[in-house]
């Protein structure tokens, strides 16, 4: 089914000119305040720039946002097929994953983002201290007398996930 909503032109920090609905900028609370303020339609046929964001990103913040994504519940013991559907397309492409993350928060894409934080949470939760620190490319800056001491003082945070 086509959408009737009016298409709007977003174009990233790297030129890349994007798609979208308007309903879709509408969800990301950075560019629908920023449409409010330069009034929308003075607007309606320039492209908006979105200088936090690379094309590549922009493209799957955008695929997000056309879809009718519910809204996210903590106390959920199940998440919608449609959002573990994007997430095996973007959470094993570690960079683009991150870089969602970071976009969610500086578009304001309050569901995107607990969604996406969600989702990372999930990913590291069975890893040791060494795999999320390579996960997420967090240097190690303990001497190994610091990080022996860590582990003897607060054994009950250094213990192994169980598998």
């Amino acid at each position: 089914m086509q959408s009737t909503s009016p298409k709007v032109t977003l174009v990233s920090n790297d030129g890349v000119e994007v798609q979208a609905t308007l309903t879709a900028v509408k969800k990301c609370v950075t560019l629908s305040t920023m449409l409010e303020v330069l009034d929308e339609s003075k607007t309606a046929n320039q492209a908006i720039p979105v200088p936090g964001v690379d094309g590549e990103t922009l493209r799957a913040v955008i695929e997000w946002c056309e879809q009718d994504i519910p809204k996210f519940e903590e106390a959920a013991t199940e998440i919608p097929e449609l959002v573990n559907n994007f997430h095996r397309n973007v959470v094993p492409n570690g960079d683009l994953f991150f870089k969602l993350i970071d976009a969610a928060n500086y578009l304001e894409i309050e569901v995107l983002l607990q969604y996406a934080l969600h989702q990372l949470a999930r990913t590291i939760e069975p890893m040791s201290t060494e795999e999320m620190r390579e996960y997420l490319n967090i240097k190690n800056d303990f001497t190994p007398e610091e990080e022996a001491e860590l582990r003897r003082s607060h054994a009950w945070a250094m213990q192994e996930p169980e598998q």
